[in-house]
């Protein structure tokens, strides 16, 4: 019998590990259109004391202890992040030196391909969120790892990874929370709620890249409209100069949608809706 228990208790915090890792995948629609719904963590209390019934079977008051245990684990576990490594602490130091003082010469010394277009995005932000401190880490996982930095007027967030082979930064997420919309993204932003409450195909066409197949588009958001309901634009989550995320106050739930648009002429180049981030 208590050999039976032990691999209860195993099973169980299986369970509840793979529910804390698993994560909600988004609905986008550049490549794909499902839409993913992420797990829902609930917190109850639990009596201290249960039995287990002669025939092995656990009675309903151990069950809920050992959820309790079982969540219990999880909330510790989700409580001491994996810290970022030598070479990324030093690396975020970098970036947000950069930010605070841009140079496209010493930017090639930390990006694998520095551009004109990544000074842009850096002055958009700098100009609204002003100079900014030494970041806190937000999130290791696998090879990237995600910073918050505190600006004079909001926070900045970086996420980037390191190439294994030059040592330098391949690509970089960064956007700012407390600031308005760049114009541009907000009426993308605008469109595609117009769409998402009655297709145009010439609105549509005039406001996605060439990419984005029509009839996709609309299967997709009419997907989003069949789960969720009504949705109006909410407030923003995180704005660059050429996307945000920002959510979305539907009928049924909150989502978060993504929007990019091209440099060249401000369409849409990624489109996505999933769950709010935690």
């Amino acid at each position: 019998m208590r050999l039976r228990l032990t691999l209860l208790v195993m099973s169980l915090v299986g369970i509840g590990l793979a529910i804390f890792f698993a994560g909600g995948a988004p609905s986008t629609a550049d490549g794909s259109t499902t839409e993913g719904m992420g797990p829902r963590a609930e917190s109850e209390s639990y009596p201290a004391h249960g039995t287990v019934t002669e025939a092995g079977e656990v009675s309903p008051l151990l069950n809920r202890r050992l959820a309790g245990f079982t969540e219990g684990l999880v909330e510790l576990l989700s409580q001491v992040p994996q810290p970022p490594s030598h070479e990324q602490a030093q690396v975020a130091g970098q970036v947000i030196a950069l930010f605070n003082e841009f140079d496209l010469d010493a930017a090639a010394g930390l990006f694998e391909n520095p551009s004109a277009g990544l000074e842009e995005w850096v002055q958009w932000l700098r100009a609204r969120v002003g100079e900014c401190g030494a970041g806190e880490p937000m999130m290791v996982k696998d090879d990237a790892v995600r910073y918050r930095y505190t600006c004079e007027h909001g926070q900045l967030e970086a996420q980037f990874s390191l190439s294994p082979e030059t040592g330098k930064i391949p690509g970089l997420m960064m956007a700012a929370r407390g600031i308005e919309l760049a114009e541009p993204v907000r009426e993308a932003a605008e469109t595609v709620m117009r769409l998402y409450d009655q297709w145009d195909p010439a609105l549509f066409r005039r406001s996605f890249s060439e990419k984005f197949e029509e009839e996709k588009i609309r299967r997709f958001l009419l997907d989003v409209r069949s789960k969720h309901g009504d949705c109006s634009l909410g407030e923003p989550d995180l704005v660059s100069v050429r996307g945000t995320f920002i959510h979305l106050n539907c009928e049924r739930s909150v989502r978060l949608m993504k929007l990019e648009l091209m440099q060249e002429d401000d369409r849409i180049k990624i489109l996505s809706i999933r769950d709010p981030r935690q």
